[in-house]
């Protein structure tokens, strides 16, 4: 009888220990994936974090690459501009013509300019007051 107890014992705690187990192995999955939950949470926001810093460093290369060619732009004007006097003053000095004739030229010019504009203004108000 003994024996017989001691099977039924054995049956039942064996059968208790696997349900133990069980149970035990299911409740420390939860844990388990509540942890990766939260670490897959951590590794997105990192990623946010990270997208969001390569977002801003694209934008400042962007701004640097677009400064430069506004600068390149500047420095091919200014070379233009040097290069556009430079081909006028040689022309100047390239024209013999006597000293007169280039004073009244050198005097002309800036006569022109005021009468051209007045001429503009005076036409401008005439058709504006026949309206």
């Amino acid at each position: 009888m003994v024996e017989i107890a001691g099977m039924g014992a054995s049956a039942l705690s064996g059968g208790l220990f696997g349900l133990l187990g069980t149970v035990a192995g299911r409740v420390i999955g939860v844990f388990e994936r509540r942890e990766a939950r939260a670490d897959r949470a951590l590794e997105m926001e990192h990623d946010v974090r990270r997208w969001g810093h390569e977002r801003d460093l694209q934008a400042l290369q962007m701004e640097a690459r677009r400064q430069e060619t506004e600068d390149e732009l500047a420095i091919a004007a200014v070379a233009g501009s040097y290069a556009g006097l430079t081909a006028s003053l040689n022309a100047e000095a390239g024209i013999d013509a006597p000293g007169w004739v280039n004073a009244v030229r050198a005097l002309v010019r800036p006569v022109i300019t005021p009468l051209l504009w007045v001429a503009v203004f005076i036409v401008f108000y005439r058709t504006a007051s026949n309206r």
